[in-house]
């Protein structure tokens, strides 16, 4: 038997700023790269606030709604601390299959 897993990683971005920069759970956030507005949390969304609105218009429409900016290395935007997220949410996948797939086993029928 053929198992399909996917994962819908939403608002990544703005998960990774969240945990990164201890910022608060449930409140309005937006990332920004540049002048440009690259991931938009739940509580932003229900807003009314979307991908690509400018800033500034964020800022004089939204004044609830925290904007941060993307992670930087100089003058290029890092995406180190995206990278390293990812991966760690990969880890995590990979040991509760190796752990399924370990019961699975044990009951005697071969997983494929």
């Amino acid at each position: 038997m053929r198992t399909v897993l996917h994962l819908d990683l939403d608002a990544f971005f703005v998960q990774v700023h969240r945990l990164g920069q201890n910022l608060e759970q449930g409140s309005p956030l937006v990332v920004q790269q540049w002048k440009d507005v690259i991931a938009v949390s739940y509580e932003a969304r229900e807003m009314g606030i979307q991908k690509h609105m400018q800033p500034e218009h964020i800022l004089a429409n939204f004044p609830t709604c925290q904007i941060v900016q993307a992670y930087f290395n100089g003058t290029k935007v890092s995406y180190q601390p995206y990278r390293c997220a990812s991966s760690a949410i990969f880890r995590v996948i990979h040991q509760l299959l190796k752990r399924i797939g370990t019961e699975y086993n044990s009951s005697g029928e071969s997983a494929s």
